[in-house]
């Protein structure tokens, strides 16, 4: 489990992956402290060797409706140091599918983003929903200059 003591580790790992993106969260470490450990809501795990940490997954449970109630892990996070092989990239996501699964969720879910390999989700046994996303801006400063290919990570509720 993230520990406080991890913040640092885990800010370099999250502008790691971020680095492809060109339209996303801006983190400093007070946000990103929230967003990895806040009153118990998010539960994050990090992939910790020789001491240091290595990757980083973020979730939390919410309870959807379907056919009945149905508890869904959301990822909100998932970040993984380049030096870190591909199979223990895929047993750490199985790790914290386990995890969430030990929490009580039924299944997990994580909108598409360019900082997370699709090949490392197909090889963890994530399947993609077919379709796309929508991007909507309301009430933007006419100041705003909107990358012409935008490679977007950013979710609101």
């Amino acid at each position: 489990p993230y520990r406080p003591e991890d913040l640092p580790a885990c800010m370099a790992l999250v502008h790691q992956s971020m680095e492809q993106v060109n339209l996303g969260y801006g983190y400093t470490a007070e946000r990103l402290a929230h967003q990895l450990q806040f009153r118990d809501v998010p539960r994050t795990l990090v992939l910790e060797r020789n001491g240091t940490v290595r990757g980083l997954v973020n979730s939390y449970t919410l309870q959807m409706n379907a056919r009945g109630a149905l508890d869904v892990a959301l990822i909100d996070l998932l970040a993984l140091d380049a030096s870190v092989p591909r199979e223990e990239r895929k047993r750490f996501l199985r790790v914290a599918m386990r995890d969430m699964a030990s929490r009580g969720a039924h299944c997990a879910a994580m909108l598409r983003s360019p900082c997370v390999p699709a090949g490392l989700m197909l090889g963890a046994g994530w399947v993609p929903w077919p379709g796309g996303m929508r991007i909507v801006c309301t009430l933007t400063s006419p100041d705003v200059l909107w990358p012409a290919s935008p490679r977007v990570f950013t979710h609101l509720r």
